[in-house]
């Protein structure tokens, strides 16, 4: 191997043939900016290439490099990698024949130490050579011998090419995507103007504050007196029930009234208009579509839910043909519901609610208007919104914070009890009731006492 027209005798180890890039593309300016720089392939390189050529990973580069040397086993003495800038040719070593017991500190049974020797055997090389790897052993291995060294950079080193697992997951992603194109997609909105809202936690009445309320909601509630006639025309204004009615209002429904008043005002003061809106903005209708609503730390309610601060009023007498109508309030005939409507299920004060839709169309947009009650003693109150249907691949889910600031407040910062109970403070409601009183729309407000109803009432 002629060396004495080269300025660099580069000694590569295997992993510069394995592990970097193509030699030809490699910056051996880094090396030797001037050149010219001849590489040298020793022997143990040889052998760890050729031992890798079945290898699943970088089989190919080996058996690709074992064919591009293929002109030095048949003679030609070197091979060019670069023509200038600098000049680099390839050629194999041939180190003289190794006395092991001189190199007390190298191990013959280690590649690594078998690359320094053989370099330390390789005749004409004086200070011009080098060893250029990328492994920590090796170099210094040879430093220890006086040869100059090289690790080389990051740069060297080719983009790490995806495992199969990283193939196979990009695989899918794209798998998803493509299914994504064709599917629905939700853009959800759950609005609540006017936050941070104010919430209230209210003390209950202590038990003198009760009975006092109790007492001055019973003096201003008194017994109506009937009198009884035989003739046929007045018994039509006389009501058998009235006095058992009344005795459950004095010794129900007033109490049960009082113990929960501050049930009651946590109902009137902690409620928010809501509106909840969703659109398909995705390329394809939703079949059967499912809209979980769920109100953690609340509920929601179609309509303003308003509590009666100033108490239930003592039942009145009712002509006793009342009593042969039947009650058809609690009747609802089913609405037969079309492909593209949605359908929802009962909002009466419900932490949860569902909507379903059999066909919801591309650029559809459903809304729902209510209003939303929320708990002054939890942390958060969230709104959490999970869409499924036969056309999407998984599910959408969305969650909203409702923003509050919580009060701890006695009844008396609310209501002022006596002489007749009257609100100190407006609630989130009052605008929504003052509209509804203003048209006359009374079936925009559901009116509670806070306790259940008498059913004959």
């Amino acid at each position: 191997m002629a060396t004495t027209h080269y300025r660099t005798i580069a000694f590569i180890d295997s992993n510069i043939v394995l592990e970097a890039r193509p030699l030809a593309e490699l910056p051996w300016q880094e090396v030797d900016s001037i050149g010219p720089i001849l590489v040298v392939l020793a022997p143990t390189v040889l052998r760890e290439v050729d031992s890798k050529k079945r290898d699943g990973r970088i089989g190919p580069k080996a058996r690709a490099f074992n064919r591009f040397i293929a002109p030095l086993a048949s003679g030609a003495s070197s091979i060019s990698l670069l023509a200038e800038s600098p000049r680099v040719d390839l050629a194999l070593a041939v180190p003289g024949k190794i006395d092991w017991d001189s190199y007390d500190d190298l191990d013959r049974s280690q590649g690594d130490h078998n690359l320094v020797a053989e370099i330390l055997n390789t005749k004409g090389l004086s200070s011009a050579a080098i060893l250029v790897s990328q492994d920590i052993n090796p170099l210094f291995a040879a430093q220890r011998h006086g040869v100059r060294t090289l690790r080389i950079p990051e740069t060297w080193r080719p983009p790490l090419e995806p495992s199969p697992q990283d193939k196979e997951i990009a695989r899918l992603k794209k798998q998803m995507a493509d299914y994504q194109k064709a599917e629905p997609k939700f853009e959800i909105d759950f609005a609540v103007p006017g936050q941070p809202i104010q919430v209230y936690d209210v003390v209950p009445l202590t038990a003198d504050q009760a009975l006092k309320f109790r007492l001055s909601l019973t003096a201003a509630n008194p017994r109506v007196k009937q009198h009884h006639s035989p003739l046929a025309l007045s018994s039509f204004e006389y009501d058998p029930s009235l006095d058992s009615r009344y005795d459950r209002y004095i010794n129900h429904v007033l109490p049960t009234f009082v113990a929960n008043y501050h049930d009651g005002l946590e109902i009137l003061f902690n409620q928010a208009v809501f509106t909840l809106t969703v659109t398909n903005i995705g390329n394809a209708l939703a079949a059967n579509l499912l809209i979980d609503v769920e109100i953690v730390g609340g509920w929601i309610n179609e309509k303003a839910v308003v509590f009666n601060a100033a108490g239930p009023k003592a039942p009145r007498p009712r002509p006793s043909y009342i009593n042969q109508i039947p009650d058809l309030s609690r009747l609802h005939p089913r609405v037969e519901v079309g492909r593209h409507e949605v359908e929802v299920s009962d909002t009466a004060r419900a932490p949860r609610v569902v909507a379903q839709c059999e066909d919801f169309r591309q650029g559809q947009c459903w809304t729902l208007t209510g209003f939303v009650w929320i708990d002054p003693r939890v942390p958060k109150t969230l709104a959490k919104i999970k869409i499924t249907a036969a056309t999407l691949t998984g599910e959408q889910l969305q969650v909203f914070e409702v923003q509050k600031t919580s009060s701890k407040v006695a009844v008396s910062e609310l209501v002022d009890l006596e002489p007749d109970p009257k609100l100190r403070k407006k609630s989130c409601l009052q605008e929504h009731l003052e509209r509804a009183f203003e048209s006359e729309d009374y079936s925009a407000i559901e009116w509670t006492i806070g306790v259940p109803q008498q059913d004959d009432d």
